[in-house]
């Protein structure tokens, strides 16, 4: 197997460059909140002070699995409007404006369960409102970032929204740990810590939003054609002028033009009607199947509620049970940085895919079939070897899971879209997500509870069936344009231009009359 990087034209090597990266990285501080949440919420809910705090040490094993549901939950329903308040204002006013909005609604949701003394209500609110920050965050971040970067290592950048979710998640399941061991269950500070932190991440997106440049691609569906070439030429580290982003350049404004014609209007209405048709209605499906697997995996399960998974494996004391989260949370990461490097732009999206889904499916259905042959319970911790084998099992199946599910499927709905349908259709994908992950965190509890080795068994046959599913009908999209996605979703007319068509295309700047611009540019019609 042949393992490397490289575009369909020649590619200046100044494109590859530190600023591409650094860019991600600001823009993924939205992806560490998200991987915070779901390393320290979970974990918190475990802590002995937290119960303390809310009273539910007296209440019964359902009430308190209807409190902990109520807790994650509630942040996956305001993910879930996040996204919609996130569609208008990405679109009318641009990606970091979005972000901007985002990290205010987090940072204000933060304050809110950092103080809320007791009352459940206002650790709802504040949820609700982290929920609406991270939201609009997930739907706006992959798009942003999938604007910016050269199709050869767009997978790499758009993985780094990965690699800072899985850090977050890294600090989060520790912060838990540290403050367990060292702060005693009296102190209400035990919990106020972790839930403080996430003002941390919060902070950072609001600063580097106002650092960051705005994205080509909206710039460029906007008509600001100046300032679309100027960022384009600070990104790549490339003069105006240059061949590369002249010929860039010259693609987006070609499809957008090509979309304009087949596609009339751009009000929503105008834009669903078009996702429906042949050629996009594909896309959608694809990208909501992506997430569909995503969330029925059990990865999220295993984010928000590994202690009492662990326990239910034999993990007696809650210290240990933190602990083994922690080692868990690291194996995530590493893999997380192994996927971003070495896999998603060289193996492809597919093969990565389908080695994931067996690695995590034989998992799955382990831990399933231990649970119902050993009944293991916390009394009998580590005496048993299946039971370090089941153990052993979460840790598998975070290394297959996290090395291909996990970042991809958010890496796919970023480039299937065409420009003009983009926000839309990720934001649909990205709403199937939060519904999903709504169900699924408030059905946990109870599914490990009630059907106990069954639930592994449901997500061992998930994961079987999304093998199937890659197979027939996901397609290859690693190095291709975001310009060209049309090439294999059966639309030709969204090819690149023609010479002919070049020639005869004069599209006019918008943005301003700017008499900076250099003669070559204007001969070529930018």
């Amino acid at each position: 197997m042949q393992l490397s990087l490289k575009e369909d034209r020649p590619t200046p090597k100044e494109v590859y460059n530190f600023r591409m990266y650094l860019f991600a990285v600001m823009v993924s501080f939205g992806g560490t909140e998200l991987g915070y949440d779901s390393g320290f919420i979970g974990s918190t809910l475990a802590l002995q002070s937290f119960k303390d705090a809310f009273r539910m040490n007296n209440l019964s094993t359902a009430a308190v699995n209807n409190i902990s549901s109520n807790i994650v939950s509630v942040f996956q329903g305001g993910c879930f409007f996040g996204t919609l308040l996130a569609l208008p204002i990405s679109d009318r006013y641009g990606r970091r404006i979005s972000l901007i909005v985002s990290s205010i609604f987090f940072i204000i949701g933060s304050l809110f369960q950092t103080f809320a003394n007791g009352s459940l209500n206002m650790m709802y609110a504040g949820r609700t409102l982290n929920g609406l920050g991270v939201g609009s965050a997930s739907s706006v971040i992959p798009v942003f970032i999938a604007e910016f970067s050269p199709p050869a290592v767009r997978g790499r950048v758009v993985g780094i929204h990965e690699v800072m979710y899985q850090i977050g998640a890294l600090v989060g399941f520790w912060i838990n740990y540290g403050t367990a061991l060292h702060i005693p269950n009296s102190s209400t500070a035990q919990w106020r810590i972790p839930i403080a932190v996430q003002i941390i991440p919060g902070s950072l997106l609001f600063v580097s939003m106002f650092v960051v440049w705005e994205s080509p691609r909206w710039l460029a569906q906007r008509g600001l054609s100046n300032r679309c070439l100027s960022t384009l030429s600070r990104v790549r580290k490339l003069p105006r002028d240059h061949p590369y982003i002249l010929a860039e350049m010259q693609d987006m404004r070609s499809q957008l033009e090509r979309e304009d014609k087949v596609g009339g209007g751009a009000s929503y209405w105008q834009l669903l009607k078009e996702l429906s048709k042949r050629g996009h209605r594909n896309r959608v499906g694809l990208g909501v199947g992506m997430i569909v697997f995503l969330n029925i995996s059990g990865a999220s399960a295993i984010n928000y509620y590994s202690p009492t998974i662990f326990r239910s494996l034999g993990v007696a004391a809650p210290d240990a049970a933190l602990f083994a989260t922690g080692i868990y949370a690291v194996v995530k990461l590493v893999v997380g940085v192994i996927f971003l490097v070495f896999l998603v732009d060289r193996m492809g999206r597919r093969r990565v895919l389908l080695i994931g889904s067996v690695g995590s499916a034989v998992s799955m259905w382990y831990i399933g079939v231990y649970i119902f042959l050993g009944k293991p319970s916390p009394t009998d911790a580590g005496r048993s070897p299946g039971g370090w084998a089941a153990i052993a099992a979460i840790y598998i199946f975070g290394i297959f899971y996290f090395a291909s599910w996990n970042g991809i499927a958010w890496i796919i709905p970023s480039e299937i879209f065409t420009v003009r349908t983009r926000t839309l259709g990720v934001t649909i994908t990205i709403m199937t997500h939060w519904l999903m992950q709504f169900a699924m965190t408030k059905s946990t509890p109870f599914m490990i509870t009630s059907l106990g080795y069954g639930t592994y068994f449901f997500f061992g046959a998930s994961m079987s069936i999304s093998f199937v599913w890659v197979w027939f009908v996901l397609p290859e999209t690693k190095g291709l344009r975001l310009e060209d996605a049309g090439i294999i979703f059966g639309l030709p007319e969204s090819h690149n231009s023609t010479p002919e068509e070049k020639s005869q295309q004069q599209p006019e700047d918008s943005d301003e009359k700017d008499t900076n611009v250099e003669p070559t540019i204007e001969s070529l019609d930018i």
